[in-house]
């Protein structure tokens, strides 16, 4: 168990949750993968993306971030690896990477036309069966 007690699990998660409605915007649909309703919840990043990003594995196990209108991420020195996806604005995946711990990741998905970037805790790719193509969106019906 990561924290001490079932009550501090749920008061951390409720702190961040709390730091990240203020500068996010929690979508009240879920992930849909090709039409399929997950059980993830989406948090559209606004501002302070290092620092959403970074403390992602301290939410809950059911979030994924996206960040619209971007094709370009550069973020320094995470905690944990993690997950990401390109989409253009039709939700069709064109790229998938992760960003590694300890490290500088730069990811310039400019070429390949991705419009929104999606990130997901390590392993959630694979876990949600993501390739290339599928269809990652907030609606169910594609």
């Amino acid at each position: 168990m990561l924290y001490q007690s079932e009550k501090r699990q749920k008061a951390i998660k409720k702190i961040f949750e709390n730091a990240i409605s203020r500068k996010s915007i929690f979508f009240r649909r879920n992930l849909s993968i090709n039409g399929k309703r997950t059980n993830t919840k989406i948090i559209k990043v606004k501002k302070d993306i290092d620092q959403i990003i970074s403390g992602l594995n301290a939410s809950s196990s059911d979030v994924c971030l996206l960040i619209e209108r971007t094709s370009k991420i550069n973020i320094d020195y995470l905690k944990t690896n993690l997950d990401i996806v390109g989409t253009n604005y039709h939700g069709n995946v064109l790229g998938k990477s992760f960003l590694k711990s300890n490290e500088q990741n730069i990811i310039d998905w400019t070429e390949i036309g991705v419009k929104n970037i999606w990130i997901f805790k390590e392993g959630w790719i694979k876990r949600l069966e993501i390739k290339i193509n599928s269809n990652v969106s907030t609606k169910e019906t594609i």
